[in-house]
């Protein structure tokens, strides 16, 4: 006598080897990054890097690395020619190279020669080691960025050049436009542990692109016209 055939089992045995014969597809992570509600008008940019007694100089040879960071990044994605000078659009950056302190000073005793972005270093900045105040006119358009940078950590100790070098390039992202990103290893990402990170951040492909986004996909530069009204977020 003939053993019945278990049919469940071979129905079950056959799902089985369908299900190793199809291949996994597996999603790659989309990440958001925010705009910080406002952009440039005019190119070149300018940037001023004072830096406070004590600040040991090669901390402004590491700042201004950083601010090129950016600038190299975006005119990698537009397609601007390497040759171009730097001080020139699209997206240039100029530095003016005269300290704060040597100009006169203008009315109620505040300094007659300004920058787009000022870069302020000091020894120490409390608990925060960088930060962004954004000055906005009502047309979505920034007015100046102010950047204080601390050089030293919360032990009292001089910052790693790579941890310099993050923590400017981070907060330049800001003066640019940026907020942060969701994507823990971006340079935008909200916070950062000097502990665990010994290497040099640089901006990533979703920071270019919602800057040149922003910047009217990089044909003009920091030019007119620009992105408005500007979305709470990129993509």
């Amino acid at each position: 006598m003939k053993k019945p055939v278990n049919w469940k089992i071979i129905i079950c045995l056959l799902v089985l080897s369908l299900l190793a014969a199809t291949p996994i597809e597996t999603q790659a992570q989309t990440y958001t990054i925010e705009y910080a509600g406002a952009c440039w008008n005019h190119d070149p940019l300018t940037v001023m890097i004072d830096a406070k007694k004590g600040v040991d100089p090669k901390y402004i040879s590491i700042v201004k690395e950083a601010v090129y960071a950016w600038q190299d990044r975006l005119r990698e994605l537009s397609g601007v020619p390497s040759s171009t000078p730097r001080d020139t659009p699209p997206f240039g950056i100029v530095f003016l190279t005269d300290p704060p302190s040597n100009h006169g000073k203008g009315k109620g005793g505040r300094r007659s020669v300004t920058a787009d972005i000022t870069i302020i270093l000091r020894k120490k900045t409390g608990a925060v080691l960088g930060m962004t105040r954004l000055e906005t006119y009502e047309n979505e358009t920034f007015k100046s960025a102010d950047i204080k940078m601390a050089v030293y950590n919360a032990m009292g100790k001089p910052l790693d050049e790579a941890d310099a070098f993050n923590i400017a390039a981070h907060e330049f992202g800001h003066a640019l436009g940026l907020k942060h990103s969701d994507d823990p290893d971006d340079l935008m990402y909200p916070t950062y542990d000097s502990s665990t990170i010994g290497y040099r951040i640089y901006p990533s492909s979703l920071d270019i692109e919602a800057l040149t986004h922003l910047y009217n996909y990089g044909d003009v530069g920091f030019a007119e016209p620009n992105l408005h009204p500007i979305p709470s977020e990129y993509p």
